[in-house]
């Protein structure tokens, strides 16, 4: 690496300065900037949080209490909806997704989910061997018809999935700042 080379790759490493300076969303043109915050807009416009059902009145100030609970797929399962997501041009991640907002409308009864995931933000191969951390959180709305097949919702899932990573170059904290959430504690 001192010498901006290795064993597997021939060729000019990009630096963690050179990507900052060329996709900071600052340093886009104001039309490209228009454009994502535009998108982002219309895409969350209206948005309702989840309500999730408790089984106690929530407490002014956080606990930090929970439990965890795990799901372990058998391999079958897991290659049967591995298939079936790629029969559909989707990813394995995209069908966990999906399965995720059935169980999120079952408990809250809403088919307006507003998700998170993190995205590795690194769209030009360009950067593909340069060291730094390149994360975003990706949000993705998803409205899903109330009774919707695991395929209709599957594709949903995957087409908005799609044109969040399109528009991944606004940083999460300028998405916050752009739309302006009501917070509310201890949610």
């Amino acid at each position: 690496y001192c010498s901006n080379r290795t064993q597997h790759f021939r060729g000019q490493l990009s630096t963690y300065e050179e990507y900052i300076q060329r996709y900071d969303f600052t340093r886009l043109s104001e039309i490209q900037r228009k454009k994502t915050q535009s998108y982002w807009k219309k895409s969350l416009d209206g948005y309702e949080a989840l309500n999730f059902p408790y089984d106690n009145a929530r407490l002014s100030a956080p606990q930090f209490k929970s439990k965890k609970y795990e799901i372990d797929f058998d391999l079958n399962t897991t290659v049967a909806l591995e298939s079936l997501c790629a029969a559909n041009s989707a990813t394995l991640y995209m069908g966990l997704m999906t399965i995720f907002c059935f169980l999120l409308m079952r408990y809250t009864g809403q088919n307006d989910l507003i998700l998170g995931t993190p995205v590795c933000n690194r769209a030009d191969p360009k950067f593909e061997h340069t060291i730094g951390l390149f994360v975003n959180s990706l949000v993705v709305r998803l409205k899903l018809q109330k009774n919707a097949s695991f395929l209709d919702a599957l594709a949903t899932v995957k087409e908005e999935m799609l044109q969040g990573l399109e528009h991944q170059n606004l940083p999460f904290e300028k998405l916050v700042e752009l739309i302006s959430p009501e917070r509310t504690i201890g949610k």
